[in-house]
């Protein structure tokens, strides 16, 4: 498992909501570290009443997720609350078993804005990781020209003649060739080996019965997606900033 931001032993959180209740005029959720299991979703999704019946016979069926506490810098942004539990699920099992290297790499990947469009696209991010190189110690196009005469030997300069140099020109060069970028990770670079295919390794398809199992367990029929339509209109009416800026839960309910 990596390091985490402030010390957590998991990479986010998600506070799911239960539809119904918040329509009715109340906030009943919970929140719930990820990895998790069916097990475990089962008895949150109980204790916030989904499965249970209104004051109209109905089911509460509906649910959403109405924020995320996040440790991994730069992930915040990239959850939505549409977000597939499932793929949150297994996103944050790759999470926990990168090596530190592997997490270093991943972050390094997220702050150039490689594969962030989608969980899905986190998700194989995580089984590319190796097409990423991380140079920690390059800050500047001077710093990248002369890692690549001085420690790689990419040009044959005489010793008396290195002090001629443009090392800046010449990383500026190289920087833009293999369009490698600067992060306050230190330099960063697709090697351009990266699978731009599915996430569908043999994991992956393994662990898409969480999902079913937790929904086959709680009720019947099956549980729509996140974020029904209620009332006439669709919450896709509120923007997530809206969603983010509300801010409704009590510090008591965080983990």
């Amino acid at each position: 498992m990596p390091h985490y931001d402030y010390d957590k032993d998991y990479p986010f959180a998600a506070f799911i909501t239960n539809l119904g209740k918040y329509n009715e005029g109340a906030l009943v959720g919970e929140w719930v570290k990820f990895p998790t299991t069916a097990e475990e979703l089962k008895k949150v999704f109980e204790r916030i009443g989904i499965g249970a019946k209104d004051d109209f016979g109905q089911n509460y069926e509906e649910w959403f997720i109405i924020d995320y506490d996040c440790y991994v810098d730069g992930l915040y942004d990239l959850l939505g609350e549409y977000a597939n539990l499932d793929e949150l699920n297994y996103l944050a099992s790759k999470l926990d078993d990168m090596s530190q290297d592997e997490y270093k790499r991943f972050q390094a990947a997220m702050k150039i804005g490689d594969h962030t469009g989608s969980i899905q696209e986190l998700i194989n991010l995580t089984e590319n990781l190796d097409c990423y190189n991380v140079y920690s110690n390059i800050h500047d196009h001077d710093d990248l020209g002369r890692y690549y005469i001085e420690e790689l030997d990419a040009i044959q300069v005489p010793e008396h003649l290195r002090n001629y140099i443009d090392y800046e020109a010449y990383g500026r060069d190289i920087a833009l060739e293999e369009s490698g970028q600067f992060t306050d990770l230190g330099y960063v670079r697709d090697t351009g080996r990266a699978s731009r295919g599915s996430i569908e390794s043999p994991l992956h398809k393994r662990n898409k019965n969480f999902w079913t199992k937790v929904q086959s367990r709680i009720w019947q029929p099956t549980l729509p997606m996140i974020w029904t339509s209620f009332s006439g209109s669709t919450t896709r009416s509120m923007p997530l900033s809206t969603r983010r800026n509300m801010r409704r839960r009590k510090k008591s309910t965080r983990i």
